[in-house]
């Protein structure tokens, strides 16, 4: 039987659609073209969004970390607990979080891939390094740039940011510097240094020689003395870098009042757009989700009421925990000059 050539009068058929609907998607619902990797973006681990998608941020924190020689209570290690912690936050309005843990502090890029898949907020992973355990600078760029290009254990997860810490011994923290320099320079990724007080400046001195912008450093500080922690924060900023207070939310209320009216002096100073806070939790008895202490939504939770008691406006802690984070965390591709 051949093909039917000849029709008869065309007839309506009903195919449950609403007046003025149709089959065709309109202009507006088209898919939206791939992310330009070569804008400036944050790199997240489903992959790069613009800076103003991060939202509020945590931006020093741990999902996942199994660091070589740890007690039991550093091995944060269950991913339905690390779902938890960031359920937690994102119920408290967090959009995202860092997981600063490099590979040497016992990183897994697949568990955090596989709890990122499931959270409702974004997670952005390090690379970089504590120690140079014998490694050359060329070798340590080598794997900072791979991570941040390529993806970090086998897996197509991209670092977002370099991490490294600076012990204040001279040849070893030259050696991270000038790895970290180099990677910068292929792939536009910010810095963030863990660094005690004696340390920082020094520290920052040395990058500054090595050709990182101090603009695009996140100095982390976590100094159980209020004092000795201000003037370390306010050496930072004073360079141009970021200063990111960790610990926020996880001390007693004495030692948070303390650490908000500093927030509320740098904010006075004219150095409010530099400063991140964060909880920095990195044990299991810090943690809610492992049946610990008060969690990583902790800063959310006391860190904004103590801001305000101290003197600080809704607009100032906006920018402490949504504007200052997108700027912190923005990768500048290599291949533009700005």
């Amino acid at each position: 039987m051949g093909c039917v050539t000849e029709r008869g009068p065309q007839r309506e058929i009903d195919y449950g659609l609403a007046p003025g609907e149709r089959f065709e998607p309109d202009e507006d619902d088209a898919p939206e073209p791939p992310f330009d990797p070569t804008q400036p973006h944050v790199m997240t681990v489903l992959g790069p969004i613009a800076p103003h998608e991060l939202g509020l941020a945590l931006p020093f924190e741990h999902v996942v970390r199994r660091p070589p020689g740890g007690d039991a209570d550093q091995w944060l290690d269950d991913p339905q607990a690390a779902l938890a912690e960031l359920e937690d936050i994102q119920a408290a309005g967090a959009r995202a979080v860092v997981d600063a843990t490099t590979a040497d502090d016992g990183r897994d890029a697949a568990v955090v891939a596989w709890v990122a898949a499931r959270a409702a907020v974004h997670v952005v992973m390090v690379t970089g390094a504590a120690d140079p355990a014998g490694r050359t600078a060329a070798a340590l760029t080598a794997e900072f740039v791979r991570d941040l290009r390529d993806g970090m254990e086998g897996t197509a997860v991209k670092a977002g940011a370099i991490l490294i810490g600076m012990a204040g011994v001279e040849h070893r923290d030259e050696l991270l510097l000038r790895a970290t320099a180099d990677a910068v320079g292929a792939t536009g990724a910010p810095v963030l240094i863990e660094a005690a007080s004696d340390t920082v400046a020094p520290s920052l001195v040395a990058a500054r020689e090595r050709g990182l912008d101090p603009a695009r450093i996140v100095v982390v500080v976590g100094e159980p003395d209020a004092g000795r922690e201000a003037v370390t924060a306010q050496a930072a900023v004073e360079t141009g870098a970021f200063v990111l207070l960790r610990g926020v939310g996880l001390a007693e209320p004495v030692r948070e009042s303390a650490r908000a009216t500093m927030v509320a002096a740098l904010v006075g100073s004219g150095c409010g757009d530099r400063v991140l806070v964060s909880s920095g939790a990195r044990r299991r008895s810090q943690l809610r989700a492992y049946g610990g202490g008060s969690g990583q939504v902790a800063t959310l939770e006391r860190f904004p009421l103590a801001a305000m008691e101290a003197g600080l406006n809704a607009h100032d802690v906006r920018r402490l925990l949504i504007d200052n984070p997108a700027q912190a965390l923005t990768i500048v591709p290599a291949n533009r000059g700005d």
